[in-house]
């Protein structure tokens, strides 16, 4: 009878497990909805992206353990229809997960994420902890959803796939795109109306008051719908320009907005000031290739 061996089969690293996972895991679709009035734009839901996980985490040996590294508060208040302000609140969290092989808790990687959330009650900070957590294992597990995933989360049509492959470089080169200078949180909160620096667009908006202001809350439903910035009262207009912020992922329309709410804040100083003739602005929409962003 032969004696056993002492030697033991090599166990596979994270990395190898990792890999494992992200070969059984494959694409995942879109499943939530945003309101209509928010967009009606598609998203992964957290609770979808945890279950899809789940049974491939299991027999591939890997554990995931979030830790929260760090995470902001603040009491923000806008106006109400019927006079007065209305607070919210703003949550920042900056996590840590852990991703370990159950095997051999001391092989592990670590990666870092961060999420945001507003609520107008005590779920902010769950919010931003849930974007957090669910931005970290897409990336990590390289979860893609649907063919032209990334144009699920704007609210324009998306080009086909071969119209987009087969254009000519000239006119590829043509094709409006978003900044790449979106400022961070921190900045954001210090001077929404500065970051990023937007002045080269001012002269080519037109008139800010035809802007659509895509947060205005219709007072028969009580449902946010898209109104025009000359629609709000004077205080209302001062109140967006100094607190509202850019979003991490700004869409053409936020751009704009941003921009007419910077435009609208100079007057309203000149004005103040004892100017009351400011210049006369273009109209609005400027053609297309005078306001590429």
């Amino acid at each position: 009878m032969s004696e056993p061996t002492s030697e033991q089969p090599r166990k596979p690293t994270v990395y190898e497990r990792l890999a494992a996972c992200i070969e059984a895991s494959g694409a995942m679709a879109k499943t939530g909805k945003a309101p209509q009035a928010a967009g009606g734009y598609a998203f992964h839901r957290i609770d979808d992206v945890v279950e899809h996980l789940r049974d491939i985490l299991l027999k591939h040996g890997l554990a995931v353990i979030p830790s929260v590294d760090d995470f902001d508060v603040r009491e923000l208040s806008e106006p109400r229809q019927g006079g007065g302000d209305r607070k919210f609140y703003h949550s920042v969290v900056r996590l840590s997960v852990r991703l370990a092989s159950i095997s051999d808790p001391d092989d592990c990687l670590n990666v870092s994420s961060v999420g945001d959330g507003i609520d107008y009650g005590d779920k902010s900070t769950g919010k931003a902890y849930s974007y957090a957590l669910k931005t970290a294992l897409l990336a990590l597990f390289q979860l893609r959803g649907q063919p032209d995933n990334e144009d699920d989360d704007h609210d324009h049509a998306a080009a086909p796939a071969q119209q987009r492959t087969t254009a000519p470089p000239q006119q590829q080169a043509q094709t409006p795109r978003p900044p790449t200078n979106v400022p961070s949180m921190d900045e954001r909160k210090k001077a929404p109306w500065a970051v990023p620096d937007l002045t080269q667009y001012e002269g080519k908006l037109g008139d800010w008051k035809k802007v659509m202001h895509h947060k205005r809350k219709n007072r028969k439903t009580q449902q946010f719908e898209p109104a025009p910035l000359g629609d709000l009262d004077a205080k209302e207009v001062q109140w967006w320009a100094d607190n509202w912020c850019l979003p991490m992922q700004p869409t053409k329309e936020d751009m704009h907005l941003r921009v007419a709410l910077n435009i609208a804040r100079k007057e309203m100083a000149v004005a103040a000031a004892g100017d009351s003739s400011p210049p006369a602005a273009p109209q609005w929409p400027p053609p297309e290739d005078q306001i590429p962003f």
